[in-house]
């Protein structure tokens, strides 16, 4: 809306031919005023463009000061309005994707919740397995024990019986 009224008083600048003419010298005031009514942050250089025409006017200044004046303010105002079109872009494109990242989060969340529920699972099933091999482990290594027992008495027998025999091989 703001960039829009700018855009009108720029346009209505441009449109100044000759800035001799009386009926010129008033369009050039009334661009002025509403430059200062509506964009505040320009009444500066309105009142610097109304004191370069007063001059012009008195005989203290120049035509060419005056549109000098006149372009270097319609340059500026140009870019404001570049300026506000860009930040306007640029809400266009962050409210894209904000309502972009918010149709993600719930797919983002499902897809999440089944790696969770998936790793969960596998872990549930490592627990399971290993709590199931956990009491052949302990038989498996009770049968290691009593066969060592087992195999250090055949061997301290075997050894007494040929120490004890009378054979002389």
């Amino acid at each position: 809306m703001k960039n829009e009224k700018l855009m009108e008083i720029v346009e209505k600048l441009e449109e100044i031919k000759n800035v001799k003419e009386q009926k010129e010298i008033m369009r050039i005031i009334n661009c002025m005023a509403e430059l200062k009514e509506t964009f505040p942050k320009y009444a500066m250089k309105a009142d610097e463009m109304l004191n370069i025409l007063h001059m012009q006017i008195n005989g203290m200044g120049s035509c060419w000061e005056t549109e000098c004046a006149i372009k270097d303010l319609i340059e500026e105002l140009k870019e404001e309005v570049a300026k506000g079109e860009t930040l306007e872009r640029l809400k266009d494109k962050y409210d894209e994707a904000k309502d972009r990242a918010v149709q993600a989060i719930p797919e983002v969340k499902k897809t999440c919740s089944k790696a969770i529920t998936t790793a969960g699972n596998i872990g549930k099933g490592f627990a399971d397995t290993i709590n199931k091999e956990i009491p052949q482990i302990s038989e498996g290594i009770g049968r290691v024990k009593a066969a060592a027992k087992n195999t250090k008495k055949g061997i301290k027998s075997k050894i007494k019986e040929w120490a004890l025999s009378d054979d002389k091989e």
